[in-house]
């Protein structure tokens, strides 16, 4: 068996200002980008000039109970970074700020 992995890099980022939203299902990294692509339309994120977000993702846990009830149910959550001064015109994602915290 090969277990051949992509070249993992680490990187100290900025502080940033994220949106991030959430999807428990059994194809949560496709249904939360669609989710997270809509949102960014919808709130005029996706039609900034000069700025392209980036967007992060992370697979989430999921509660015991959920997992019984549905065993092919995952979690993942993805985040789009925001400019400082952008006020969204839809508010269904959480926003915070992120940093690599120095020593």
């Amino acid at each position: 068996m090969d277990n051949t992995y992509s070249e993992i890099r680490v990187e100290k980022l900025p502080k940033m200002r994220v949106a991030k939203h959430t999807v428990i299902s059994p194809t949560p990294e496709e249904d939360v980008s669609i989710y997270m692509d809509n949102w960014a339309k919808a709130s005029g994120l996706a039609v900034l000039k000069d700025y392209t977000p980036r967007s992060f993702g992370w697979d989430d846990n999921i509660p015991d109970e959920d997992k019984q009830k549905n065993p092919d149910f995952r979690g993942y959550s993805k985040c789009m970074t925001l400019p400082d001064d952008f006020i969204p015109k839809h508010n269904d994602v959480a926003y915070m700020e992120v940093w690599y915290p120095v020593a």
